[in-house]
């Protein structure tokens, strides 16, 4: 998350300017609101240009908290999703003649998630802890 952070920063606000490098917002004085929650009190008051600013603010950090986690539980889906289109069930059900859409929702994502899930519930701890690295890395 540490060299994501970094990476982050040297291409997309060094080279490209796509996004900003730190803060919440570009103009701290225009932040509306009692609860300091940017996105919520920017909706709120139907700033929209707030609220714009706001999630280009978060888009760094949370590219790089997220990308890490979105790759492994996509390949944990991806191959119980593989296992599950091969077995008897699936079999089973294409047929009986149901639509490939319905097998795939009914049978295969349903029996495939629950990998992804015990990954994502892995996860969430590094993403906890991720969050300080990032900030410290985005803040400087």
């Amino acid at each position: 998350m540490f060299l994501l952070g970094i990476l982050g920063l040297i291409v997309f606000y060094q080279d490209l300017g796509w996004f900003p490098a730190s803060g919440r917002v570009s103009n701290p004085d225009a932040v509306p609101g009692e609860w300091h929650w940017l996105l919520f009190d920017s909706l709120v008051h139907g700033d929209l240009g707030l609220f714009g600013d706001t999630v280009e603010h978060l888009v760094l950090p949370a590219f790089a908290l997220a990308i890490h986690p979105a790759l492994a539980i996509g390949r944990i889906l991806r191959s119980s999703i593989g296992s599950a289109l091969e077995s008897d069930y699936v079999r089973t059900a294409r047929s009986k003649g149901l639509k490939e859409a319905q097998v795939v929702v009914r049978h295969v994502l349903r029996n495939s998630v629950n990998g992804a899930l015990w990954m994502t519930g892995l996860h969430l701890g590094f993403m906890f802890a991720g969050v300080l690295v990032v900030e410290a890395v985005i803040t400087l």
